[in-house]
């Protein structure tokens, strides 16, 4: 078994091998593709795997009797962006102070400019 990730759109080749008794394996190009869901993920005769919903479905692919499978998960890409808003916290600033903590400005005539 394999799992996969796709985002909506996109597409996959999948591929599968046959392994044989005397120990040689060899790409099983005429294996049969099926999907579990494929309004979710659906494959094509040549295991091309595309992705139409967000979901999960089982890819099989089978071949001299035998099957094996891949989990795809499909994910759906967020909602649009509409608008943004950009905040801070707020902050008190104190200049020229008399000490007394009432935060007043105060002028000064002595100061050099």
């Amino acid at each position: 078994m394999s799992w996969l990730t796709l985002n909506i759109g996109d597409t996959e080749a999948l591929t599968a091998s046959a392994s044989y008794g005397d120990g040689t394996s060899a790409n099983a190009n005429t294996a049969t593709w099926t999907s579990s869901h494929a309004s979710v993920g659906s494959i094509s005769a040549t295991g091309v795997v595309t992705a139409h919903a967000g979901g999960t479905t089982t890819i099989t692919a089978t071949f001299g009797g035998q099957s094996d499978l891949a989990v795809v998960t499909i994910i759906a890409v967020g909602a649009t962006v509409t608008g943004l808003l950009v905040s801070a916290p707020a902050t008190t600033v104190l200049v020229g102070g008399n000490g007394d903590g009432d935060g007043q400005l105060q002028r000064r005539d002595d100061c050099d400019d």
